[in-house]
């Protein structure tokens, strides 16, 4: 009779602790990681009951919040991952020697997402009108390209995402940006070149982004790249020695963290460069650089404070060219939805007030081209023979004509915060680059 009440004792307390936990917190538990949405509290009507609407988003509200979630979950997803080799989350890749990889990037990698010849050379066509005329108001215009990990590390891809390789976004735009004269700053070719020289990882095995190793040879690269072009001299910088360890910092277990294990897989054994930045001397000058792109901006600016110690303090990253990411805004994916709108701005006087215009997107994606800048920015610049312009103003009648479309790209214009009589230009600028 003892035994039988110690054991209900128990299984009450087990049944009793989940809850204790939610609304108490009586132990410390590490939250899991990554990208994912929690589930909100779901407003209470007489709809949402009938419609059995209101339910099952309260059941995910409570099971979101359960006490010993994340512990369980990570449990979980340990054993998964080290019993069976499975990975829980979602689009990320064990591949050999325990290296991670996200699938786009693999896909990338393969030419799976291509976009085709075509959509390339009209891009690049118009973003070389957008450099020459930057060029003309002396701003300097650079498109860099980062490198892609599963590119650089090939030989780690697991067997059932390999397949042949195709034509692929960054082959294609790299050869059209070189035919037609963009400032380009490959990063992707230094670092395969670099691969066989280099004495510690340029990607951690934990990681997506380039390693904090990687970023101050992209950074060293890159700052030379300006003075170079922008003929002015930005102030100095020293490495004074280097960390080896083997942990983790910054980004460099991005990937890893998200699996959400109980213990995360070992590192390689990285290096971190210890830096000291100098005062800038007579003659030197911070530009103000006005930075377009994706995550691999954000090592520039808070892994080692390139971007914030080196730029005028009046410079300026639109994150994905949606939303102003720097200065004052958090990094990676907790920027999202913060931050002012780019749509809202006066982009063209953004433009031009600055000394250098940087777009830099990773090479997996090029898919997206860089994410609407040279689509929103060419109509600013666009240089038309008459013949040409008025083809385009025949293009416009007929879109206008078309009731049903206008109708549609009058939503779209909302959408994106355009105004109509612009969005319908470009819709009209894009048919006409799609007839030559």
């Amino acid at each position: 009779m003892h035994l039988k009440r110690t054991l209900f004792a128990l299984l009450l307390a087990a049944l009793c602790l989940p809850a204790l936990q939610a609304k108490f917190g009586l132990l410390p538990i590490r939250p899991l990681e990554g990208w994912f949405v929690v589930s909100p509290h779901p407003e209470l009507s007489y709809e949402a009951l009938r419609n059995n609407e209101y339910q099952p988003k309260l059941e995910a509200y409570l099971q979101d919040r359960l006490g010993f979630r994340s512990a369980l979950v990570r449990l979980n997803y340990q054993v998964a991952y080290s019993v069976f080799d499975v990975i829980r989350a979602k689009a990320l890749i064990r591949g050999y020697n325990d290296v991670l990889f996200q699938d786009w990037p693999i896909d990338s990698y393969y030419g799976r997402d291509y976009v085709g010849d075509t959509m390339i050379r009209q891009w690049v066509r118009k973003m070389k009108v957008v450099q020459d005329s930057l060029t003309q108001r002396g701003v300097l215009f650079v498109f860099a390209i980062a490198p892609n990990k599963a590119a650089y590390y090939p030989e780690y891809i697991p067997e059932a995402w390999r397949g042949p390789r195709k034509t692929s976004n960054y082959w294609s735009t790299v050869r059209e940006m070189q035919r037609q004269g963009i400032h380009l700053l490959d990063f992707s070719a230094l670092f395969r070149q670099k691969k066989d020289t280099v004495s510690y990882p340029l990607f951690p095995r934990g990681g997506t982004h380039w390693s904090g190793y990687g970023t101050t040879l992209a950074a060293d690269t890159l700052l030379h790249y300006l003075e170079q072009r922008g003929h002015f001299d930005i102030p100095d910088y020293r490495v004074n020695g280097r960390d080896i360890v083997d942990t983790t910092r910054g980004y460099d277990a991005d990937i890893a963290t998200a699996l959400n294990l109980m213990v995360k897989p070992q590192p390689f054994r990285m290096a971190y460069p210890r830096l000291e930045y100098l005062d800038p001397k007579p003659g030197q000058k911070k530009p103000n650089v006005l930075i377009i792109g994706d995550s691999f901006v954000w090592s520039f600016i808070d892994f080692y404070d390139f971007f914030p110690r080196l730029f005028d303090p009046k410079s300026t990253f639109w994150y994905y060219h949606r939303r102003v990411g720097w200065p004052g805004q958090a990094p990676l994916l907790q920027n999202v939805g913060t931050g002012a709108d780019v749509s809202r701005l006066d982009r063209k006087a953004e433009l031009e007030h600055r000394d250098v215009v940087l777009v830099l997107y990773a090479e997996y994606n090029l898919n997206q081209l860089d994410h609407g800048f040279t689509h929103h920015t060419y109509p600013f610049y666009e240089r038309l023979s008459s013949t040409d312009s008025a083809r385009v103003g025949v293009i416009t009648q007929e879109i206008r004509a078309d009731w049903g479309l206008m109708s549609r790209l009058h939503q779209e214009a909302i959408a994106s915060g355009e105004n109509f009589d612009t969005y319908i230009r470009e819709k009209a600028l894009n048919r006409f680059e799609a007839e030559q």
